[in-house]
């Protein structure tokens, strides 16, 4: 079984590497790929073209923006829960919470609401059809 799971994970990287991301893991694939597929980005697949495209697809809507990343972090958690790989929720909400402030200049309400965003957007439908989605794609 646990074959199995790392050769999906494999399967989901070259997956996002076809389509012209350099992912560093599964974990990272996922989140890339949740970004590319809710901007409808049919450019390769690289961190540049993912940021332009949700950027033009969130019309600059800062709100929209943090709503995105909060969705790809539920997805990324939920794609490394279905492959059987170790995700440390708080470590990557604290990435998160630190990049919205250094790179969106957005400060969010607290940590702790961010993880409970998070762990919100992981039980909405939209979010586990954008993992099958995904998961799809292997």
């Amino acid at each position: 079984m646990a074959k199995l799971k790392q050769t999906s994970a494999a399967r989901l990287v070259a997956a996002v590497k076809k389509r012209g991301g350099e992912p560093r893991d599964p974990r990272d694939a996922a989140h890339e790929a949740c970004h590319a597929l809710d901007a409808k980005l049919t450019a390769k697949w690289t961190r540049d073209n993912i940021h332009e495209a949700l950027e033009e697809y969130c019309e600059g809507d800062r709100g929209a923006m943090v709503y995105r990343e909060i969705r790809a972090r539920a997805v990324e958690m939920l794609v490394c829960q279905q492959l059987g790989i170790e995700y440390d929720l708080e470590s990557w909400a604290h990435t998160c919470f630190m990049e919205s402030m250094q790179v969106g200049h957005i400060l969010l309400p607290s940590f702790e609401w961010l993880v409970e965003r998070i762990q919100a957007a992981a039980g909405m439908v939209t979010t586990r059809m954008m993992v099958k989605h995904i998961m799809a794609l292997r």
